[in-house]
């Protein structure tokens, strides 16, 4: 899974590096360059809260996840 994610991240900015470097700007590699990136920052950040709460699962858990749900549902991608 991980070589997965690290494959889409060299992927996903090779393409907007393309898209950006091309003399009239290909939005389809530029988009692509965008999500892939932002979809393997989102399932590491899924993945540490689902080990967290697998070593430890209480109460104090759910709070923890809740808390950083928040965080991260507020965090701005740009």
């Amino acid at each position: 899974m991980l070589h997965v994610l690290g494959l889409a991240l060299v992927v996903g900015r090779c393409s907007h590096a393309y898209g950006v470097s091309q003399p009239k700007e290909v939005l389809h590699f530029r988009k692509v360059g965008v999500v892939l990136p932002s979809l393997y920052c989102w399932s590491r950040r899924f993945g540490t809260l689902f080990l967290l709460c697998s070593k430890v699962l209480n109460s104090e858990c759910v709070a923890l996840v809740a808390q950083c749900m928040n965080v991260l549902c507020s965090a701005r991608i740009y």
